[in-house]
């Protein structure tokens, strides 16, 4: 399927961490405006990129067109009161635990994408997970690898919306797994594709799950 291409977007990605910085690796080789706003804004890891501009939650929602919400889960529900009125926009829910405080047997996750919904009033609230090599998981920007999107969610918009996201940024391909239901499922594959990834380091030559025979 060929993806149409945005001529001028604005996208917020909230967040600090390894997941924010390679969604900006990744978005910085298009046409977008990007704006990162967290309340660790002072990483230095950002300043290299010319198209990104540091900046608040606050000022950044109100013309921001997608907004990626790459924090910890456990962030969510403070950041998603702080976004305001946003029931017409886009809001991309990749919250995931960083490398170094991930996987734990005892660890479950909690449907984030209902908490932003309950919180916020949107409707177009979707799951993604951005695959790539362990080696960008440790060090995100190391190499020019592509990349797949997983996706699950019942908002039609926003996943026509990260779709053409996902082919601005150079993503191999966009998997979607189903609608609210499916979510579990793709919280289930982030879990174990980074327990693979960062604790056996067996992901060496491959971006996900697809396989390449």
């Amino acid at each position: 399927m060929k993806y149409k291409t945005f001529a001028s977007i604005n996208v917020l990605i909230i967040g600090s961490g390894k997941v924010a910085l390679d969604f900006a690796t990744n978005l910085t080789f298009t046409d977008y405006t990007i704006f990162i706003a967290d309340k660790n804004t002072g990483n230095h890891s950002f300043n290299r990129f010319e198209n990104v501009q540091i900046t608040s939650i606050e000022e950044a929602v109100p013309i921001a067109d997608i907004i990626i919400m790459a924090t910890e889960p456990e962030d969510i529900r403070e950041i998603a009161y702080l976004l305001g009125d946003v029931r017409r926009k886009v809001v991309i829910d990749a919250t995931t635990h960083t490398t170094d405080n991930i996987p734990r047997a005892s660890y479950k996750h909690f449907n984030t994408v209902n908490v932003i919904k309950a919180i916020t009033g949107s409707q177009h609230v979707i799951k993604s997970f951005l695959a790539c090599e362990y080696e960008n998981v440790l060090h995100p920007g190391s190499k020019e690898e592509k990349k797949d999107m997983l996706i699950a969610g019942g908002s039609k918009k926003a996943k026509a919306l990260i779709k053409i996201l996902a082919n601005d940024m150079g993503c191999n391909k966009c998997y979607d797994l189903g609608g609210n239901n499916s979510i579990p499922l793709l919280n289930a594959i982030t879990t174990a594709w980074q327990d693979l990834a960062a604790r056996q380091n067996i992901l060496e030559h491959i971006a996900s799950i697809q396989s390449r025979a």
